[in-house]
């Protein structure tokens, strides 16, 4: 049952139109998939995007946890009979769940302290006469039978009881956590240079940054370096001003005790205070870090996924190595495996004359057009193989690969499902040949944390992580459609509305009964029912006896898709050209006069006059400058171009061909202003762009470089 107070919390938020939220997260109640809804329920939801809902369901469970914690406190406190109006309202009015919880802290059953011990002992009437400015007769409140049987005791106790009650103050830790955030810093000290042998963390030593404008990378960097012992870190604040705005707000006016008072409040916040809020802000920062850090890794793993394959009829992949040889593969277009084997021309220059003839025969025999080459070890001297051999070949080129992942898919089910009586350094040369035809189809066979995502992805939430990034999985492989009759089980369990089970069963059905003629078939696959097929025909693609198959256009509408075409006197796919010679005002004023509706008629004829089934396009062939072949090779000034590789908040890494991929500072993407936020309107990965070498570090393998400067 969808809560309507939560959604309209929601709505408010996320302003967005509370009706069309409602009716979004019903229609997933009902079983849709996000997928599904925002393609082809928009007239129920107003035309909400499937990042929209995304982030109202995100939304609608992450307020539904904070209103059920309120709720939960609310009860707690009236239990205790000290719930007042007041009260009520200050918790109802939380913003987040820190203020919700500080709110709780007076009223939150505690384990044994020094305060509820004094309390116990009486001394509570005791320290409402301090905090009053009262006479008190310290020695009154001595008892012998317990710890406070001297007036020092009796003191402390009282005082315990008024720090712990200035600690427990809501207001207070407001204003310190505000005061923190807008003006604290975080200093790092090195304490184990040992323990970082490469000099990963050296920029972190001895530094000094602002809590507010620290970057993701900068904290995450810190975090690490302080887990592995290499610094410590802590936060630097106005001691000063904090312990005056304590001691102004409760004893201002207090004459008889303040110099008892000001130590109290210095004990306040050393002891109990500033622990909680430093545990906060480090808290805080590392969760704020991870949120951006996995909005970042999302992009990434969205531009790896989108990269365009490579429509090649005959694709050689080559996993290179030294002493065990080069493992290598051929495949054709739909990426069968034409041939495998191994090669030792990494070993020596003569290993390579030898090898040399039988690789350049074998490019020949299977017309090979790319050579797809993995950039792991020996990738260096393969390359200089490969470029020796292509001088006697026409037409083949080669392209870099990022292995990432490769050597993990090679021992999954997966991978000895596909290939049992393969090697698996032979599975990864196949797998590193088919990212070039389809990387899609390919790389959903890896977990996505192991395709190389992001810095310091490792320590993020492992469980989230995976959550985020199989979500960009499963709204990629949707977003891009299924042919169902050579797609893999991991390919399919991604499709809207297709767990793993029917994905498995639907490809035992083709090698049983061969390929799926039309959409209707799929409702013969064991477990695929009505729903199963609601959800996931428009997503899936059949180039067989039905045209509109092959469309994301959903079997529900081709009904009305065909009235419309006969009311214009047009067939499909026989008058494409007419179709497309229409505009679509015209295709809509024909849906209106058989009252369909002008939504779903614009969506029918966007996807009939498409030029193009696959929205990522197809690659481009880079050709590599063969002249810098390493990092001793360039120099300041030079300009060549490169491969993006990755995507971080400070910039982006460029694979440049020489086994070190450059970075250019976000300051050198473009000649306009490029915040975090923005970079992607840029840049993509994959994307080939021209660079100019601004400084090489040899020593420490680095490079900068430029891009808004080669242009």
């Amino acid at each position: 049952m969808i809560d309507s107070y939560i959604v309209s919390l929601v709505s408010k938020k996320l302003d967005v139109n509370e009706k069309n939220a409602m009716m979004a997260l019903r229609l997933l109640e009902e079983g849709g998939t996000i997928p599904f809804v925002s393609r082809y329920r928009k007239e129920e939801t107003g035309g909400l995007t499937d990042i929209e809902i995304s982030n109202i369901v995100k939304e609608y469970k992450s307020i539904g946890n904070f209103v059920a914690r309120q709720n939960t406190i609310l009860k707690e406190i009236e239990s205790q009979g000290k719930l007042d109006d007041e009260l009520r309202q200050k918790i109802l009015n939380a913003k987040t769940l820190a203020e919700l919880e500080d709110i709780y802290l007076p009223y939150k059953p505690k384990k044994s302290t020094r305060g509820s011990k004094a309390k116990a002992a009486g001394l509570d009437v005791l320290a409402k006469l301090i905090v009053e400015d009262k006479d008190a007769d310290f020695a009154s409140f001595i008892k012998n039978d317990t710890p406070y049987n001297t007036v020092d005791k009796v003191k402390q106790g009282a005082l315990d009881i008024i720090a712990e009650d200035i600690s427990s103050d809501a207001d207070i830790r407001a204003y310190i956590k505000k005061l923190m955030e807008e003006y604290g810093l975080i200093k790092t000290t090195l304490i184990n240079e040992e323990k970082d042998p490469q000099k990963k963390y050296h920029l972190f030593y001895d530094g000094q940054y602002s809590i507010k404008t620290i970057k993701t990378h900068q904290f995450l960097g810190i975090n690490r370096a302080s887990n592995e012992e290499v610094i410590k870190y802590k936060f630097i604040y106005d001691e000063d001003n904090i312990l005056n705005h304590i001691y102004n707000a409760y004893f201002k006016n207090n004459k008889r005790y303040v110099d008892m008072l000001k130590e109290t409040v210095r004990d306040s916040f050393s002891r109990l205070i500033e622990p909680s809020i430093s545990n906060y802000l480090s808290s805080s920062l590392f969760e704020k870090s991870e949120e951006d850090s996995l909005k970042s890794f999302e992009s990434s793993l969205n531009d790896i996924l989108m990269k365009s394959p490579y429509k090649a009829k005959s694709i050689l992949g080559f996993d290179p190595g030294y002493s065990h040889g080069c493992k290598i593969c051929i495949i054709d277009g739909n990426g069968n495996v034409l041939y495998h084997g191994v090669i030792k021309p990494t070993i020596s220059e003569n290993a390579m004359l030898k090898e040399a003839p039988g690789f350049i025969e074998l490019l020949k025999r299977f017309n090979v057009e790319i050579i797809a080459l993995g950039n792991g070890t020996a990738t260096r001297e393969a390359e200089d193989f490969i470029r020796l051999c292509l001088k006697e070949v026409e037409g083949c080129t080669y392209e870099i690969v990022s292995e990432d992942g490769a050597s993990i898919y090679s021992v999954t089910d997966v991978a000895v499902n596909e290939f049992p009586n393969l090697d698996p350094n032979l599975r990864s040369s196949i797998s590193i040949a088919r990212r070039l035809l389809d990387p899609l189809a390919e790389l959903v066979k890896v977990d996505p944390s192991g395709l190389g995502v992001g810095q310091y992805q490792h320590d993020l939430d492992k469980k989230k992580l995976q959550e985020h990034l199989s979500n960009v999985v499963f709204k990629t492989v949707n977003d891009v459609g299924v042919n169902v009759n050579t797609a893999s089980t991991s390919l399919l369990s991604y499709v809207s509305g297709i767990n793993k089970t029917i994905a498995t069963n639907i490809v035992e059905h083709i090698k049983k009964s061969g390929d799926i003629k039309n959409r209707k078939e799929l409702l013969k696959v064991k477990g695929f029912g009505a729903k199963a097929f609601e959800n996931a025909a428009g997503f899936l693609r059949i180039d067989g006896n039905e045209p509109l198959d092959i469309t994301s256009i959903h079997p529900e509408s081709y009904e009305k898709t065909y009235q419309i075409l006969s009311k214009l006197n047009l067939k499909y796919p026989d008058d494409i050209a007419s179709i497309k010679e229409l505009s679509v005002n015209e295709f809509i004023n024909a849906a209106k006069a058989l009252n369909i509706s002008s939504v779903l008629a614009e969506d029918i004829y966007k996807e009939l006059v498409k030029e193009t089934r696959d929205p990522r396009g197809e690659a481009i062939k880079f050709e590599r400058n063969n002249k810098y072949r390493s990092i001793e090779d360039l120099v300041p000034g030079i300009i060549l171009s490169g491969v993006i590789s990755n995507i971080t908040d400070f910039g982006c890494f460029v694979d440049i061909g020489v086994h070190v991929s450059g970075l250019v500072h976000i300051s050198q993407i473009a000649n306009a202003y490029v915040s975090k936020d923005k970079i992607r309107d840029f840049i993509k990965i994959g994307q080939v762009v021209k660079v100019k070498v601004i400084e090489v570090d040899v020593k420490r393998q680095r490079i900068n470089l430029s891009i808004k400067d080669a242009n």
